[in-house]
C-alpha cells in the first residue's frame, strides 16, 4: 500500500524539492479550487484546511511511461488538508493526456509488472484518505465506472503552464477506518469541479 501510495505522491514531493520560493512559504505551482459540488451541495473546506491542485510528470513514472515519449503522460492531484493537522484527502487522476478536451476517467488498475508498472495507461483515478501527516492510509474511494467520470482541460498555455478546467468524479468507498464512517460517506460525488494549476513537467 505504501509503495503504491508513494508512487502517486512523488509529484508533489518532487515540486516541492525544486521551488526556490517554497522556503518562504510560497508555492508558485500549486493551484486551487475554484468551485465544488459534493454530494449535491456547495463544496466548503473545513476551517484551516486548504486545497492545493498540481498537475505534472511526477519522475518516479518515467521507468514506466513509454520510452518513445515519455511526456506524453501527466498526473492530476488534488491535495487537502490542515498544516497543524495529520489528517489528509488526495484525489488523484493519473495517465493524462497534457491537452486541451475531456478525458474520461477509469478505476485505478492496482496491478503492476515486475518493476511496479501498470498494465494499461487509460486515465485513471482515486481518492486517499490518510493520517499522520499523510505516512499512514486509512481510507481508499475507487472510481464508479457506471456514472460519469472526466476531466476536461478547457484552457492551457504551453509556455507558461497555466491551466483551468473541469471534473466529475464520482466515487464509492474500498476501505475506510472505522472512525471515519461518520465523516465519509459511501458514496462521493464531486461535480462541477473548477480548477486552476500550473503545469509542470519534471526531469
Amino acid at each position: 500500500m505504501k509503495k503504491k501510495s508513494y508512487y502517486f505522491l512523488c509529484i508533489f514531493l518532487v515540486i516541492l524539492s525544486s521551488c526556490s520560493k517554497c522556503k518562504e512559504g510560497i508555492d508558485p505551482y500549486a493551484g486551487d479550487i475554484d468551485f465544488m459540488e459534493m454530494n449535491g451541495k456547495p463544496w466548503k473546506r473545513f476551517d484551516g484546511w486548504k486545497t492545493k491542485v498540481y498537475a505534472g510528470s511526477p519522475i518516479s513514472a518515467y521507468k514506466c511511461y513509454p520510452k518513445d515519449n515519455p511526456d506524453s503522460l501527466f498526473q492530476f492531484s488534488i491535495y487537502y488538508d490542515n498544516e497543524g493537522d495529520e489528517n489528509r484527502e488526495t484525489i488523484i487522476l493519473a495517465h493524462l493526456r497534457p491537452r486541451l478536451g475531456i478525458q474520461k476517467i477509469f478505476k485505478t488498475d492496482y496491478i503492476r509488472d515486475s518493476v511496479g508498472c501498470p498494465r494499461f495507461y487509460i486515465p485513471m483515478g482515486a481518492m486517499y484518505l490518510s493520517a499522520e501527516d499523510g505516512d499512514v492510509q486509512v481510507g481508499v474511494y475507487n472510481v464508479d465506472e457506471n456514472a460519469n467520470n472526466f476531466i476536461n482541460i478547457t484552457s492551457f498555455d504551453t509556455y507558461s503552464g497555466e491551466m483551468k478546467g473541469i471534473f466529475e468524479l464520482n466515487l464509492i468507498v474500498s476501505s475506510r477506518a472505522n472512525y471515519l464512517k461518520l465523516l465519509y460517506p459511501d458514496t462521493i460525488r464531486f461535480k462541477n469541479g473548477q480548477f486552476k494549476t500550473v503545469f509542470v513537467r519534471t526531469k
